[in-house]
């Protein structure tokens, strides 16, 4: 899915082709009704790089809803691209784009990478469907990357145990310190059931939804080596808002997590610790702030919480009672 990000979505393109493969692979390419040229530039890009004689692994489709064009790279004969150019914003009015490429996802993975990010391991693709190939009961995989703030290089993320090569992780590792960043991330397409019926249940969701619900079904494996870029940029949809905007994503999110699976203590510890974090961070006006301590005080009567995170919630309402919305 892709939406104002010509900037980078031909580094996301040149990652997708550049994949060394034993197997063939499709990269469903969706761009929803972008105003920066983005579409033009997915257009270009396939018609310099991709096969365009009718008959020979080439589709071209145009409706009142979209365009759709299915072909096969020039030099990489496991490459295939579907691109959908979208006609009119889906995103804004909550309409589904999934019966657009619906006959395209019989496919056992599914590997995810955003119109601003791309991958620059060339044998990404290849090294995870090895593994759970020959893994049944790991769920998912991903690894490491690369921060890019503005174009520059910033700093590199992936995660060690023991100077291995990689290691297994459970949900409880996740919710502690997020391992599956989405570029990354490979899982199996059968895996994604629970997510997919849980789906409208959501407001909010978003990635830490599905991994979740993948997650309490499985372990994952996590591959200790960089494989794409990260790229942080204002136009990002959570790279570049601010930390209040962020805190408040990520309580909204484990918020709705948890009241549809309020079964899970799990959740209850992590929510509350985004509560308070929300609590202390973000100087929400008075009633706003005795909303979230209540809902906070029903989480802490349910299930032991650390007493660290009570404390700071009882420190942040005294400051906010003598000093206002000063930090002190």
């Amino acid at each position: 899915m892709t939406f104002n990000q010509s900037s980078y979505i031909i580094d996301t393109m040149n990652g997708f082709c550049s994949q060394e493969t034993s197997f063939p692979f499709v990269c469903t390419i969706i761009d929803d009704a972008s105003t920066d040229g983005e579409q033009e530039t997915i257009l270009n890009y396939v018609q310099k790089n991709f096969i365009s004689n009718k008959g020979d692994f080439y589709r071209f489709e145009e409706t009142e809803e979209y365009i759709r064009i299915c072909s096969r790279h020039k030099k990489n004969v496991n490459c295939y691209f579907v691109v959908i150019l979208l006609k009119y914003n889906h995103y804004s009015i909550r309409k589904s784009k999934r019966p657009y490429f619906e006959e395209w996802i019989d496919v056992k993975y599914i590997a995810f990478c955003e119109g601003d990010d791309y991958w620059i391991d060339p044998i990404k693709l290849q090294e995870q469907v090895d593994f759970l190939d020959n893994h049944e009961d790991v769920i998912m995989c991903c690894g490491g990357y690369k921060i890019f703030v503005g174009g520059t290089p910033e700093r590199d993320v992936v995660f060690k145990r023991n100077n291995c090569s990689g290691y297994t992780f459970t949900l409880e590792d996740n919710l502690e310190s997020w391992h599956t960043k989405t570029l990354t991330s490979m899982i199996r397409a059968k895996d994604a059931d629970d997510y997919k019926k849980n789906y409208l249940k959501y407001k909010y969701a978003r990635d830490t939804h599905l991994y979740y619900h993948l997650l309490a079904k499985g372990d994952g494996y996590y591959f200790s080596k960089i494989m794409g870029v990260y790229n942080v940029h204002p136009g990002g949809t959570f790279s570049m808002a601010n930390s209040k905007k962020n805190a408040f994503i990520a309580a909204n999110s484990y918020r709705e997590l948890y009241e549809v699976n309020n079964h899970d203590k799990r959740l209850k510890k992590v929510l509350f610790k985004w509560i308070c974090i929300v609590i202390v961070d973000c100087y929400l006006p008075i009633k706003d702030v005795l909303k979230e301590v209540g809902y906070a005080q029903k989480l802490v009567q349910s299930v032991g919480m650390e007493i660290q995170l009570i404390k700071s919630t009882i420190i942040w309402i005294y400051r906010k009672l003598r000093y206002g919305t000063k930090r002190v």
